[in-house]
């Protein structure tokens, strides 16, 4: 960003290439999160499995708010 910056528009279209790499990634990394990852979950996770899982993730640091 700080090349777009200094440069103007003639590093623009760069700039909006690595974004859209990264959208991408990301994008597809949460596909397969939601298309392989939680059906398995589903089907072979117990309910205490899952009770364990939401535990953990209570004494986890929210980056934004802090502690829930």
């Amino acid at each position: 960003m700080l090349t777009y910056e200094q440069s103007g528009r003639a590093q623009f279209d760069d700039f909006r290439q690595a974004v859209e790499a990264h959208a991408d990634f990301h994008w597809a990394h949460m596909r397969r999160e939601e298309e392989e990852v939680l059906p398995l979950a589903e089907k072979t996770l117990t309910a205490a499995d899952w009770a364990s899982i939401a535990a953990a993730f209570k004494e986890n640091d929210d980056p934004f708010f802090g502690y829930a």
